[in-house]
């Protein structure tokens, strides 16, 4: 499967297979620094809506962890590239920083096939999501041909702001690493530098040496085209390799999210990838939300929201609120991680409980175990509708 490569900053969180929780980016870098989080925000600075909070930067993240059977039900490949298609479109919709597939066929104990050691539908599910999160520029280069893409061309574009257009200048722009633009000699101090691919008339000059093939995200130092061109003078525009978190930390402009394949829903609620090296933020999700039909029901109520988070509301912390709309006001957090499960619902995601005595339970699991449509109207809401109504309400 073609893999998500972003470089990280020796300060950031400890890596793993996905993307990490960065400690910031270089100094200096104020919120005035030419990025365009104002343009997403439908408001202008200073004016204390939207745009002016998120020039502050956003410092929370917040994951989602999606059962890869959803797609097993889908009657053709088509189909099921389409439902993978919605997960992405939603995860980007709400800033979501992390997607985490669950491959609950194999915790359920069914066979296992496909690419190495997951089944095929949590491969899919995966290569589908890479996909959709790579900017258009860079898929060729970075993603490899594989059947399970037969039927991209049906899906609809992010339309996220690190997907701009080549006609579009943005601070920060996604990249991938062409070759190295000098031979320095062995032994010397000198810094490499690295031609990137950023999707505009010519590449962008970094002074790091990387591999051909990373991808990267790139700060630039000029501002607009008619700067970059003027300082550039007919070479490479002049960029610095950031963490692909920076523009979400420091301009609170969304940035795309990551993709990590967990073998069960323990799994995916234990191995968070955020953290900080400094030790402010020790890591974890400190807010672990489970959606379920056996859920307690939140109607707009503060004592329904206590009842849902537990064990949060008898340790001093709160329990959070509920309005008159409805909307579940979440306890302080600062990493959350919300859990759908598919057909069978989040205890297909787990391990058959020991001596084969009914069904695994997954409440101790969460610190909030929740049901968000009470009086549905149909028998069953899909994992695609839940996700949409679940995060509506949370976010």
């Amino acid at each position: 499967m073609g893999k998500r490569r972003r470089r990280e900053d020796e300060n950031d969180a400890v890596p793993t297979g996905a993307d990490a929780e960065p400690n910031g980016g270089a100094a200096g870098d104020g919120p005035d620094d030419g990025g365009d989080a104002a343009a997403y925000a439908g408001a202008s600075e200073g004016d204390g809506g939207p745009a002016a909070r998120r020039a502050r930067g956003v410092d929370r993240t917040v994951s989602i962890a999606v059962c890869s059977s959803m797609v097993d039900n889908a009657q053709s490949l088509e189909l099921a590239t389409l439902l993978a298609g919605q997960v992405a479109r939603c995860a980007a919709i709400f800033c979501v920083d992390e997607v985490v597939v669950i491959d609950d066929l194999a915790a359920s104990g069914a066979v296992r096939v496909g690419d190495g050691n997951v089944s095929s539908c949590a491969a899919f599910m995966a290569r589908i999501l890479q996909y959709m999160e790579t900017p258009q520029y860079l898929r060729r280069a970075l993603i490899p041909t594989h059947p399970h893409l037969r039927h991209v061309g049906l899906l609809p574009p992010l339309n996220a702001p690190h997907h701009p257009r080549a006609t579009e200048w943005s601070k920060y722009r996604e990249g991938v690493a062409l070759a190295p633009a000098d031979a320095t000699a062995p032994g010397s101090p000198a810094p490499a530098t690295t031609l990137v691919d950023v999707g505009l008339d010519r590449p962008a000059l970094v002074h790091a040496p990387f591999p051909p093939g990373t991808r990267l995200t790139v700060r630039f130092k000029d501002k607009g085209f008619d700067a970059a061109a003027a300082a550039a003078a007919g070479g490479p525009y002049r960029g610095k390799s950031v963490s692909p978190f920076e523009p979400r930390r420091r301009k609170g402009q969304y940035w795309g999210y990551s993709v990590r394949l967990a073998c069960s829903l323990e799994e995916a609620l234990r191995d968070s990838p955020f953290g900080s090296a400094d030790g402010k933020d020790t890591g974890g999700y400190d807010l672990k939300v489970g959606t379920s039909e056996h859920g307690v029901v939140l109607r707009g109520g503060g004592a329904a929201v206590d009842a849902a988070v537990g064990a949060r509301a008898s340790d001093g912390r709160g329990g959070g609120e509920g309005n008159a709309e409805g909307l579940a006001v979440l306890p302080p957090h600062r990493h959350l991680m919300i859990a759908f499960g598919a057909v069978d619902g989040l205890e297909a995601a787990m391990p058959p409980a020991k001596g084969g005595e009914g069904p695994p339970d997954p409440r101790p699991l969460f610190d909030m175990y929740v049901n968000l449509c009470p009086d549905q109207g149909t028998r069953t809401i899909r994992a695609e509708e839940a996700m949409l109504l679940c995060l509506a309400k949370m976010l």
